[in-house]
């Protein structure tokens, strides 16, 4: 930085935090805008509807829901990313949408560490494996060992390469040395279809959608992909404990605000979303939708834990080959 330019930054600075400082202290004045890289209706945006509602209230402004759906939640990003760093736009970011898709969707114009500020994590949702009734397992290690003697013969549907599911499985297969073929599908349903009929023989899916294809035992869980066990398949192990110590990939969801967002405007709205999370409403939705409650629910620890997400599923996809940049 040459020297008239430091001297001018001198001047500037002062009036710069005033102007920060003026903005959190009023915040909020106004309607506060949260884009939504989910689709209308389903459990995410259900969730990222109920605790606008409640952070709202505490902040005494209506909350306007933007769904910006497509390109797996980049264009939602994007347009928080270009949005003014004021507080009165917020996004509700995911693994897929902020880490996944940095490395694995060319030509994106925000860096997933250095463009948004973390507000907090507000869910974990895990994953859980299982396997077609018409194979004769019923365990991980079944699994592993039936794979080492049948190698590449086993398959499993995913919805592409670049999803969480297939980086999990990619990084499951490193860990355990056994080889299985994905198959690409379309549609979830459609996986679950063929699973249950013994045409592809394992899935691994966030567990609210895994849950329905287990009734009625065409289909076997096998594990879950979180560091503990959840509620919903409180008979089903982790993969942690089952086979692979320390094993833990799932998805997650969190909100953020663009770069350059008040430090004090980032604090207030930390605070609506910690009263927002611990609210009866939003507590039903975690159980019903089969997720955990948040690790990360502060701004410090919320960075972090991304800094920690980037590092691990960029290893799986170097695994997966899918790096695109």
């Amino acid at each position: 930085m040459n020297h008239r330019r430091m001297i001018l930054l001198s001047f500037l600075a002062p009036g710069i935090l005033s102007g920060q400082a003026s903005i959190a202290a009023d915040y909020p004045t106004g309607p506060i805008t949260f884009i939504a890289p989910f689709a209308a209706g389903s459990t995410t945006d259900a969730a990222a509807r109920v605790l606008a509602q409640h952070m709202t209230k505490t902040l005494g402004q209506p909350a306007v829901i933007d769904n910006r759906v497509g390109a797996g939640g980049t264009i939602g990003l994007t347009g928080a990313f270009r949005s003014k760093p004021d507080g009165y736009t917020l996004v509700f970011t995911s693994l897929s949408a902020q880490i996944i898709s940095s490395f694995s969707v060319p030509g994106l114009p925000w860096d997933p560490a250095t463009s948004f500020t973390p507000i907090g994590q507000i869910a974990i949702v895990p994953m859980a494996m299982a396997v077609s009734g018409t194979l004769p397992i019923s365990s991980l290690r079944e699994l592993v060992a039936y794979a080492k003697s049948h190698p590449n013969e086993l398959t499993f549907g995913t919805l592409g390469s670049s999803t969480a599911q297939s980086l999990a499985m990619a990084t499951f297969m490193k860990r355990t040395g056994i080889s299985m073929r994905e198959i690409p599908y379309k549609t979830s349903a459609q996986i679950f279809t063929d699973v249950a009929a013994g045409r592809v023989d394992i899935v691994i899916d966030n567990v609210a959608n895994i849950l329905p294809i287990l009734q009625g035992g065409r289909v076997r869980p096998l594990a879950v992909t979180t560091g503990e066990r959840v509620s919903a398949m409180k008979a089903t192990p982790t993969i942690s404990e089952a086979m692979i110590p320390g094993f833990a990939m799932a998805s997650w969801v969190g909100l953020a605000a663009p770069a350059g967002t008040p430090p004090g405007v980032i604090a207030t709205v930390s605070a609506a979303l910690k009263k927002a999370l611990d609210s009866a409403e939003y507590k039903e939705w975690l159980q019903s939708n089969g997720a955990l409650p948040a690790d990360h629910t502060d701004p410090k620890g919320f960075s972090e834990f991304i800094d920690s997400e980037l590092n691990l599923w960029r290893s799986a996809a170097a695994l997966a080959g899918v790096i695109n940049k």
